[in-house]
């Protein structure tokens, strides 16, 4: 629990722009989710003790990074929480994970990547009914607005019209998205 409220205080201090706190919080809540014993956890309310593992904490510290403006590793701890997330139950915790994935890769350059990334975002997005997944997707529509005229980003803002996300009435099947562009 104390992993978990630390993991907090490390995203709203991210946010607040104070880095180094944010670090701190960060370091505090590692150290407190490895150290957790077995007898602790079953204390830990249940919601929480379902979904908070270390895909989860990794990807705290992605937001954290990622509002510190550092892409880089905030990309790189994204990517590890996906990979430890897998396709677990908690679709909308793999959504954002891969939102700051493509978030970090857009403001990286890596404009194909996260237009990838995007697009997997907008299948998760087109599955839940959550405005803050829909706000992290136009965070990264924000992000690769100046590359609007590649034939990536014109492919994902297609891919974006065809599943009808901004209108009231969503598709419950998302079209496929080719997984491979020729540029």
């Amino acid at each position: 629990m104390r992993a978990f409220a630390h993991g907090k205080l490390a995203r709203a201090l991210a946010a607040a722009g104070d880095g180094d706190g944010a670090q701190h919080a960060l370091l505090v809540a590692r150290a407190e989710f490895d150290s957790a014993y077995p007898g602790q956890y079953e204390r830990v309310p249940e919601t929480i003790r379902n979904s908070y593992d270390a895909a989860y904490v990794l990807d705290e510290e992605a937001h954290c990074f990622r509002d510190m403006g550092l892409d880089r590793k905030a990309m790189d701890l994204s990517q590890e929480s996906l990979g430890l997330r897998g396709q677990d139950r908690f679709t909308r915790n793999r959504a954002f994970a891969t939102g700051n994935h493509a978030l970090s890769l857009a403001r990286l350059g890596d404009i194909d990547t996260a237009c990838e990334s995007a697009a997997n975002l907008v299948r998760l997005a087109a599955s839940l009914s959550s405005s803050r997944v829909l706000e992290r997707l136009s965070a990264v529509r924000l992000a690769l607005a100046p590359h609007h005229g590649t034939r990536a980003v014109s492919e994902l803002e297609e891919f974006i019209r065809a599943t009808r996300l901004e209108s009231p009435q969503r598709q419950s099947q998302t079209p496929q998205m080719s997984p491979t562009r020729e540029n």
